[in-house]
């Protein structure tokens, strides 16, 4: 199982990226795309993969309960999500996801720390 590394910002995913072995998955905060956006996680993803290219990323951005971090996520470019709502927004929200060849999940990772 991959390792989970809950970040904040670039000096959280570059500390978790430097120390991983060789894959990782960095989540954001909870609720992270509705304060701090999907652009700047697209962004942050796009550094730790220039940056880290030996690391296998896989970049989660936790969008709540709100569907439309949810698409802007996927107009932003990120691939995996997190959203909290109710089961038939869920569904239709997947159904989109899948279309961008990204992932919609129910809960977050666990992160082992």
């Amino acid at each position: 199982m991959d390792e989970v590394a809950i970040i904040h910002g670039w000096a959280d995913a570059q500390a978790a990226l430097a120390g991983a072995r060789a894959s990782l998955t960095l989540l954001s905060a909870p609720g992270a795309g509705g304060y701090a956006g999907a652009a700047w996680f697209a962004a942050l993803a796009a550094e730790g993969k220039a940056a880290f290219p030996h690391v296998v990323q896989r970049w989660v951005l936790d969008c709540g309960d709100a569907p439309g971090h949810v698409l802007a996520a996927l107009r932003a470019g990120v691939r995996a999500m997190v959203f909290t709502g109710t089961a038939e927004l869920r569904a239709r929200l997947a159904s989109a996801a899948a279309a961008c060849d990204a992932e919609l999940l129910e809960s977050a990772p666990e992160a082992h720390t």
